[in-house]
């Protein structure tokens, strides 16, 4: 293991759910080995965006455009396409940095250290860590700090509670009239079931959809809804609740949802593809998370702790290469 402190950089688009990833990674790192880490955020143009990885490399070292910089750096961890190219110039300039690319970059895994690539995408490859989802941030140490900003309000919301996270329109899912409808009743089946509801919604989901939960909201003391403005308490919800449901559009909610260790249930969205039907079929045999079909079950379940176990796996790779480049 390398002595002294670990220097880590992130290199992301600066999507929250990208960044999230990434830093998730980096601090279930911090937690095993002494590590500090700092962001790279890459902000190309929309033309720049748009262009595949190859371009995105060659114009990279054309322009001397869109780099990541960093002194120091021992550790290199990059999420989102957009990161790609970059981290790949930052290694061929720094050939002793390691390289760590999350997500199926569907370029050339040769060009990374490591690829952390869910379970669900089927990679292969000596350089492949294969997960069940994506990595989180979540542990208990984040879930308690952020239930504690928020708890003076929380407490106005007498247990059972409930989180329910919402997504919206994807590539591969759309969030329909019908799914919605459902998702609306199902959060007033728990209103009369006596629990706290408490909603969350994503920068995806349909403005439409937004008006009618702030509408709930507004129309129940029993209800909070979060949607977008001022302090997120996203973690606070997940912690103080008894149960967790969540639509079914998105890898980081499902899998962060499942690291809490409370009961969870998807709600449906169209759409799909076979490779999240696989993630869909994995979280419900391994940890129980299945529709939610108005049965309460609120007894704790064990979390998953896929960004932990691959972290360690990390480290122990990192050593083999320090090992192999002395």
């Amino acid at each position: 293991m390398k002595a002294g402190l670990t220097n880590c950089l992130i290199i992301t688009d600066g999507r929250q759910g990208i960044r999230n990833q990434a830093i998730g990674l980096a601090a279930a790192l911090k937690n095993i080995q002494p590590l500090i880490y700092s962001e790279a955020k890459i902000k190309n143009s929309k033309f720049f965006h748009k262009l595949n990885t190859r371009l995105q490399c060659s114009l990279i070292k054309l322009f001397n455009i869109y780099r990541a910089e960093g002194k120091n750096i021992d550790i290199a961890i990059g999420c989102g396409r957009q990161a790609i190219a970059p981290l790949i110039d930052l290694k061929e300039k720094n050939p002793n940095i390691f390289t760590i690319y999350v997500q199926d970059p569907k370029y050339k895994n040769n060009n990374f250290d490591l690829v952390i690539a869910p379970e669900h995408d089927a990679l292969k490859g000596e350089n492949v860590i294969s997960m069940i989802g994506s990595p989180n941030r979540i542990t208990k140490k984040l879930l308690k700090k952020e239930s504690q900003k928020f708890l003076k309000k929380i407490n106005d919301f007498p247990p059972p509670r409930a989180t329910i996270c919402i997504g919206g329109n994807s590539k591969h899912h759309k969030l329909s009239k019908e799914n919605h409808c459902d998702h609306i009743e199902t959060a007033k089946d728990l209103i009369k079931q006596g629990f706290s509801v408490f909603i969350t919604t994503s920068r995806r989901t349909p403005s439409w959809v937004i008006k009618e939960y702030k509408e709930l909201s507004y129309s129940h003391k029993s209800v909070w809804g979060y949607f977008g403005e001022g302090d997120n308490p996203y973690y606070a919800f997940l912690e103080k609740s008894d149960i967790i449901l969540v639509s079914e559009d998105s890898t980081n909610m499902l899998t962060e949802a499942a690291s809490v260790g409370k009961r969870v249930f998807s709600l449906p969205i169209s759409g799909g593809t076979k490779k999240f039907k696989e993630l869909k079929k994995v979280l419900k045999n391994r940890y129980n998370i299945s529709y939610f079909k108005g049965e309460i079950d609120i007894d704790n379940c064990e979390p998953l702790i896929e960004t932990h176990l691959v972290a360690a796996e990390i480290l122990l790779r990192y050593d083999e290469y320090l090992s192999r480049n002395k």
